[in-house]
């Protein structure tokens, strides 16, 4: 029995990709005296549902079902518009991308939850706060820090992947893309 740690995730096209990885090249000179480490471009992703470590013969029994409700989803275009500390600024973990709105996510979360849950396996049940990590704080709490800046990117959601979490890197087991096409503004 193989266990691992993964989660479920949007991944940015590579438009936004790069304007992410663009941004963090701003931003990492203004934090260069903190300990945060710089999430790596290949690695952004937009979090739907932290599984935790289970069975990876498990998880491959997950994509059919999840195939199945990414068949019937719509793409979508979401916009990050504000660069923040995440969870909070009096604890912050994460300097992180965040959506202007998380309902279009939660209509792709919300099933694919149920999805996996009818599957047998357990999602961790956090408060689910889209967002997209650039950077981590490295060691024990960072101090409260205030970071609120308005950014304008915009990405479109078309597939999920499953990752696999190791060593700190992200390693994609399967994506699925959604089954029907939407109009969307870039």
């Amino acid at each position: 029995m193989e266990l691992a740690r993964f989660f479920l995730a949007i991944a940015p096209d590579e438009l936004l990709r790069g304007q992410l990885a663009s941004l963090c090249a701003t931003l990492k000179p203004r934090f260069a005296t903190e300990p945060w480490r710089w999430v790596a471009s290949e690695n952004y992703h937009l979090t739907l549902a932290f599984i935790g470590t289970v069975r990876r013969s498990d998880i491959a029994r997950t994509a059919p079902r999840l195939a199945l409700v990414m068949a019937g989803l719509e793409h979508f275009g979401y916009r990050l518009t504000r660069l923040g500390c995440f969870p909070d600024t009096r604890r912050p973990r994460a300097i992180a991308a965040l959506p202007e709105r998380q309902a279009a996510l939660e209509s792709w979360q919300v099933p694919l939850v149920a999805a996996l849950e009818a599957g047998g396996i357990a999602v961790e049940r956090r408060a689910f706060r889209a967002h997209l990590t650039l950077a981590r704080w490295r060691g024990r709490q960072a101090p409260a820090r205030q970071l609120e800046e308005t950014i304008a990117l915009q990405g479109v959601a078309n597939a999920i992947v499953m990752y696999e979490s190791r060593d700190g890197r992200y390693l994609p087991q399967f994506t699925l893309a959604a089954g029907r096409g939407a109009n969307h503004a870039r």
